[in-house]
């Protein structure tokens, strides 16, 4: 049984009830009391804004995901950070052994790293390099380089002077080791 307010011509809520589907043709007409025309003229109200419990709700929501993203987001970027160092490092010197092996000027070359930016350069030394080759990469200056930071290839060779290990530290106290061993070859 479905009860619907009429309408008039005027859009004005009459009263009366129409009782729809009823089993007569003729539709039967109850009169509304006072409180049932107060009830349908509030349903037929539009309702605009929100509650003080509805924003209570939603601020107290958003507070919670908040403080349990941002130290998650923090640690990502902070890892982030931390393998892109690594792996820019390691081009590096992969990049510094290619050119030594492949006698690329007829010199060795070298890699200097330094804190957020890495250097490819030619020549027997960091000081004496020559300055005009240099390629320069950069990664984020919050990581902390330790150990070994410079490495000198043999022309022809690729070989290193010395092998040596370079490590890598986030802010949140990981590391990445890189590795270049007697023959110039890479690990991380």
């Amino acid at each position: 049984l479905n009860i619907v307010p009429r309408k008039t011509a005027g859009l004005k809520l009459s009263s009366e009830i129409i009782v729809k589907n009823s089993p007569s043709h003729a539709k039967p007409k109850v009169p509304l009391d006072g409180l049932s025309k107060r009830m349908l003229r509030s349903m037929q109200r539009k309702q605009s804004g929100f509650t003080l419990l509805e924003v209570l709700l939603s601020v107290a929501l958003l507070s919670l995901l908040v403080g349990i993203g941002a130290p998650l987001a923090r640690s990502f970027f902070v890892r982030n950070e931390l393998d892109i160092g690594s792996t820019t490092l390691a081009g590096a010197l992969h990049r510094g052994a290619a050119l030594a092996r492949a006698s690329d000027g007829d010199g060795s070359w070298g890699v200097r790293i330094d804190p957020g930016v890495v250097t490819v350069f030619r020549g027997a030394s960091y000081a004496s390099r020559d300055v005009a080759l240099d390629e320069i990469l950069e990664f984020s200056p919050t990581l902390s380089v330790s150990g070994t930071t410079e490495y000198v290839f043999a022309r022809g060779s690729g070989a290193p002077r010395a092998s040596g290990t370079t490590t890598i530290t986030s802010l949140l106290n990981e590391s990445r080791s890189i590795t270049v061993n007697s023959k110039g070859m890479v690990s991380y």
